[in-house]
């Protein structure tokens, strides 16, 4: 009978410790210092479109679910779009298109648009064949041809290309044709040759300072989807989650997925909404960027290239190497030529 009154009031005195333990700033710092979270990885400027970090699809009304009127406000205020016409456009500043059976894994495993940082250096890449080749002027007249009439840019369609101004990136917004685009951007860029074109270009820059004047009320960054909390679970969580439970009820955030080899949250939390410390808090979100794991929203908004810095890759069935430096591809199309 003693022995069970001693074990009573060893787990009351146990369940008083730990409460009053939960209500300190210790209890708060060794929560956080359990959250482990992972470097979201955002893929580098490709020829491929769906691999670019394009605000104007990260910051639609569609991916907001339920956020304050002052944070959404801001948030759809930030990138700005213009459209304007545009006569003599020099087709050679494309850099990146919207479609090609030469990206990803989708068609065929082997290096392609995706590898290339821009059009013109993919162009270049390309080895000649019997359909597609860049040597010479009458290469230059086909391809442009092929661009105009059969798939790609074609003339009896209105040409519309995209800018990034975040990037300095002009985008072709196309169907197909991207392989003699390519090869015909290569040609203008690298034989001086021209080939203009009018086009419809919808520039999209961004404004910050909508977003600046909140950040004295909320924390933005960017991490990955996923991450782990030894106290939350044993594999890995959704970093939502792990938030909501232990750091913040009320947390607005949008997933993206194409511009990442894999996904990464934008995350942003009221500060006054926090249940832990601030000032614990402040410390450890200080060290979680010079970790790399979290990055400030205002940092990628100004400055992209030094965090979308992730190449792209994917494994390959098969590869062909050839004469990277083209000295034999005359010899090569004149053997094409004579066995047809």
């Amino acid at each position: 009978m003693k022995s069970n009154i001693l074990e009573c009031i060893k787990t009351a005195c146990q369940w008083t410790i730990a409460q009053a333990y939960k209500k300190t700033t210790h209890y708060d710092k060794d929560t956080l210092d359990r959250i482990f979270l992972t470097a979201p990885r955002m893929y580098k400027p490709s020829v491929e479109d769906r691999l670019l970090l394009k605000w104007q699809n990260v910051f639609t009304i569609e991916k907001f679910d339920y956020f304050p009127i002052d944070l959404e406000d801001a948030i759809l205020a930030t990138v700005v779009r213009e459209e304007s016409e545009v006569r003599g456009f020099n087709f050679g500043r494309i850099q990146s298109m919207t479609d090609s059976k030469g990206f990803g894994i989708g068609h065929t495993a082997k290096v392609n648009g995706s590898w290339f940082k821009n059009a013109c250096d993919w162009g270049r890449a390309m080895y000649p064949f019997d359909t597609l080749s860049g040597l010479d002027e009458d290469d230059f007249k086909a391809n442009i041809h092929y661009t105009e009439n059969t798939e790609g840019f074609l003339l009896r369609k209105e040409m519309n290309v995209h800018h990034l101004a975040w990037l300095d990136r002009y985008v072709g917004q196309q169907r197909g044709g991207s392989h003699h685009a390519a090869m015909l951007i290569h040609q203008i860029n690298n034989q001086n040759r021209e080939y203009t074109r009018d086009i419809t270009l919808t520039s999209f820059s961004l404004n910050t300072n909508p977003l600046q004047a909140l950040s004295e009320h909320y924390y933005m960054f960017v991490t990955s989807e996923e991450g782990y909390c030894s106290v939350y679970s044993n594999s890995e969580s959704q970093v939502r989650h792990i938030f909501r439970e232990y750091v913040c009820e009320k947390i607005y955030t949008i997933l993206e997925v194409d511009c990442c080899k894999k996904p990464v949250e934008f995350i942003f939390i009221k500060k006054t909404d926090l249940k832990i410390n601030r000032k614990v808090f402040d410390i450890w979100y200080k060290k979680q960027i010079k970790r790399g794991v979290i990055i400030d929203l205002l940092s990628l908004l100004s400055d992209a290239y030094t965090y979308c810095n992730e190449p792209y890759l994917h494994e390959c069935k098969s590869i062909t190497l050839g004469d990277y430096f083209r000295t034999n591809d005359l010899l090569v199309k004149e053997q094409m030529s004579t066995s047809k």
